[in-house]
């Protein structure tokens, strides 16, 4: 049994590096992973080999394309895992453009810096 059975972990960057590390942890740990890259055509053929490493080692997985600073995307990115896991339990951002990252909060999306310049430290 692992640590994430049963839970579904949206890792974005997850087509290299950290991020493609990050996604087989989570994997072989029992989740079922949403591996996401940028759609440029290099992210799409990495992300396709991190999903069938994952496979190979009997993980539960696909890959969203989807650009973490783009609203759009990330709504996309939402509504495709629900379609494929019914959830999420776990969004792991791995990316270099923190400071545009787009995130779930509590009802709706919102881009970090507008939700920062909400908050009362």
């Amino acid at each position: 049994m692992g640590l994430l059975d049963g839970k579904v972990a949206i890792v974005t960057g997850s087509t290299s590096g950290i991020g493609k590390a990050s996604a087989k942890l989570f994997a072989k740990e029992g989740a079922k992973v949403v591996v996401v890259g940028r759609g440029f055509e290099a992210s799409l053929e990495r992300g396709r080999k991190v999903v069938e490493e994952i496979r190979a080692d009997g993980g539960e997985t696909v890959f969203i394309a989807a650009d973490a600073t783009k609203e759009n995307d990330v709504k996309h990115l939402i509504e495709e895992t629900i379609k494929a896991y019914g959830k999420i339990d776990i969004l792991y951002n791995v990316f270099r453009h923190i400071h545009n990252c787009i995130f779930i909060g509590f009802s709706s999306i919102h881009s970090t810096q507008q939700f920062w310049r909400n908050r009362k430290v």
